[in-house]
């Protein structure tokens, strides 16, 4: 009978490691109450702080991108006194919770009121060769009485390897107007950069063909404008109530079709929703690629795929090389993913749901070990007034899910995404949720292991008699 007893305990514990396991542990890796640099000297910080080019309450993190032990983010210039827009800090553990932020490439780089400098960049992304792709929309101050709009939008292209620029790229004024735009998001797909626009008049998706070197901008109205009934919602109990469209955007991995054992197409399926709103769309990378379907600045006429409904709003997205789209619920204080390979209305499922550390998910990144790391701020607070620099306002939360970027194409692997999805409203996902844990250090979390030893024990406990 014991020995029966023994064999029941070990499949009970087999079982419930399984199920831990397939839980996401987040945890925090670095936390900040406000930002500040790697300033020069201690005169240059001193005159920053005097002149009111450096006020540490109106510098909020907004996008993040890994590479090479490094996270590059970016600090939008929505309020006077953002030193630098762009930055970087170590991603490496052991370097404390806070670190100051590296300007980069350098200071004078990030000057303001210099068009040939950067001016506000909200996102960035950066490929396996190490070439960075800063998307910087020209306006400052856009949460201020007066914005400042004199410089236009534009590309710049950075090699990491060499510090120096590639090319920059001025948009023009029918594809990304200098006083309307607001260029929000981007992912790279090859010679393509698709781009959010997340103008209030004129929203779309802008495409730059590097080949070519020019871009046009897909407008669709019904899938990238606000929808009214959901501008509405709470974040930690504070209202957001405004028309934001188009803003987040994700690429999926390549839908390789063939023919008598010849490729002869690798569309992607390219995925975005505005912020107010709780629909996910989709479109072809083959549509976006062609610039006749610009429309000549009307709305593209052709198919675009309502995927489904979430059950709050989103901001930053992102998919992983094998068709796993990563998104935050902003009104849920949550973490959710989607595997694009099942229903969206039955195959979301929420990863960590804590009203703490996961407020307003702003952006995603993954690194080449299987890490994802979420970016959680207060911008939700930011938007109606300065930050509160006593208590935490920045967040990465990191944890491992054991795939790749979706720019790591993985040979091994055939994806094969759901072609039809219900378009049905689906009820609030309720599933058991995993807190953040707290790792200021950057180290691994350990509840894992923990459990397993917590339930050999009490086995033991148990069956010893």
């Amino acid at each position: 009978f014991t020995s029966i007893m023994w064999k029941l305990a070990l499949v009970l514990i087999v079982y419930l490691c399984n199920v831990i396991n397939a839980q996401v542990q987040f945890g925090v890796i670095r936390q900040w109450k406000y930002i500040n640099y790697t300033w020069p000297s201690p005169e240059a910080y001193r005159t920053a702080t005097e002149n009111g080019d450096y006020v540490p309450e109106n510098i909020i993190i907004a996008g993040i991108t890994y590479h090479h032990d490094y996270f590059y983010v970016t600090m939008p210039r929505m309020k006077r006194g953002v030193s630098a827009t762009l930055g970087r800090i170590t991603a490496l553990p052991g370097h404390g919770s806070a670190p100051l932020v590296e300007p980069f490439p350098t200071w004078d780089f990030n000057k303001i009121d210099d068009c040939n400098a950067l001016q506000n960049v909200q996102n960035l992304e950066i490929d396996p060769n190490g070439t960075m792709y800063i998307l910087d929309g020209g306006h400052t101050h856009s949460l201020m009485e007066t914005p400042v709009k004199n410089c236009p939008a534009q590309l710049i292209i950075y090699d990491i390897n060499k510090n120096e620029t590639i090319s920059k790229y001025v948009f023009p004024e029918n594809v990304a107007s200098q006083k309307e735009s607001f260029l929000y998001d981007l992912v790279v797909d090859g010679n393509f950069v698709y781009i959010t626009d997340n103008s209030a008049t004129d929203p779309g998706i802008v495409v730059y063909s590097r080949q070519a070197n020019r871009s046009w901008k897909i407008r669709h109205s019904a899938s990238m404008r606000a929808d009214p009934s959901a501008q509405n919602f709470k974040v930690n109990n504070e209202q957001v109530n405004a028309p934001i469209n188009i803003a987040g955007i994700a690429l999926g991995p390549r839908i390789l079709t063939s023919d008598n054992g010849i490729t002869v197409n690798e569309d992607r399926e390219v995925f975005y929703c505005p912020l107010s709103s709780l629909h996910l769309y989709s479109i072809s990378s083959e549509i976006l690629q062609n610039e006749a379907n610009s429309n000549n600045g009307m709305d593209y006429p052709g198919k675009v795929r309502d995927v489904g409904m979430k059950a709050s709003q989103t901001d930053g997205i992102i998919m992983t090389n094998h068709g796993v789209l990563y998104y935050g619920l902003l009104g849920d204080n949550s973490i959710a993913e989607w595997n694009s390979s099942k229903p969206f209305a039955s195959g979301q499922k929420v990863l960590s749901r804590d009203a703490q550390y996961i407020q307003w998910t702003n952006a995603f990144t993954i690194d080449t070990n299987g890490t994802i790391t979420v970016l959680s701020n207060t911008l939700q607070s930011f938007i109606h007034n300065d930050l509160d620099t006593h208590r935490y306002n920045f967040w990465l939360l990191s944890a491992n899910i054991g795939q790749q970027s979706y720019l790591y194409d993985d040979p091994t692997y055939v994806y094969k995404p759901l072609v039809t999805t219900p378009k049905v409203p689906i009820p609030k996902p309720t599933p058991t949720e995993p807190p953040v844990t707290d790792q200021k250090d950057g180290s691994s979390p350990k509840m894992l292991e923990f459990s397993v030893i917590l339930l050999a024990v009490c086995a033991w406990l148990l069956f010893s008699d």
